[in-house]
């Protein structure tokens, strides 16, 4: 049980990201019970700033977490990173001609011609900001445009082709992912888009494809383009 545990400095509870109904003496058959809260309520402001954050908090828990981990079962540190946090499952072909496919042979973000030989598959909601390997979060890029975009935020005029794509092509995508033994996951995607958007601030550049550039966030216009 660590959520209780995680806001307590020495012996004092100090709740102040999220308040739960229970410690870490509740029963296991107690918490399963029909009824029982098991809700985590976020403070005011709090997932906004763990959202914020979150670029720098991730990394360093994956890395302490890995490091522990290693330390218990004796493990390669480099070998457990990799499978916990990095898998390089991005590189399987077939998934990318699939995808490739239901862009009509073109890069994603700049809407020219495409081989899928040259292409990369990018995240669009960038990895280091939400680690969502579901088929909606996925585009084809040429290898340039994704090197340039790495792990910034897209503009809103690539947040509304987004959208609109994994709108109009669910069926396919959740086709492509069945095939590829893949995740599915549109609604999961388009909760973190709004946690990553509608927190940013009036004017925060925003990365624009061609040519590569960057443009003041348009905060009215994101809100319309996710709203539910």
């Amino acid at each position: 049980m660590p959520l209780p545990r995680l806001q307590r400095v020495g012996q004092v509870d100090e709740p102040f990201l999220y308040d739960l109904s229970w410690n870490e003496r509740l029963r296991r058959r107690d918490f399963e019970r029909d009824g029982f809260d098991r809700s985590i309520a976020l403070r005011p402001g709090a997932g906004a700033e763990l959202v914020r954050l979150a670029p720098l908090i991730r990394p360093l828990t994956e890395r302490l977490w890995s490091a522990r981990v290693t330390v218990y079962n004796r493990l390669a540190e480099g070998r457990l990173d990799e499978f916990l946090f990095r898998r390089a499952r991005l590189d399987a072909v077939r998934l990318r001609v699939a995808l490739l496919e239901l862009q009509d042979g073109r890069c994603f973000y700049t809407d020219r011609p495409l081989r899928a030989r040259n292409g990369d598959v990018d995240h669009f909601l960038p990895w280091s900001r939400s680690p969502l390997q579901a088929v909606e979060n996925l585009v084809v890029a040429t290898r340039t445009i994704n090197n340039n975009k790495r792990d910034r935020l897209a503009a809103a005029e690539l947040v509304a082709r987004w959208r609109e794509r994994n709108d109009r092509l669910a069926g396919d995508l959740a086709q492509v992912a069945a095939a590829n033994r893949w995740e599915s996951a549109p609604e999961s995607c388009m909760g973190v888009a709004r946690s990553l958007y509608l927190s940013l601030d009036p004017g925060t550049p925003l990365w624009a494809a061609a040519p590569d550039r960057f443009v003041p966030a348009d905060l009215s216009r994101l809100r319309t383009v996710l709203a539910p």
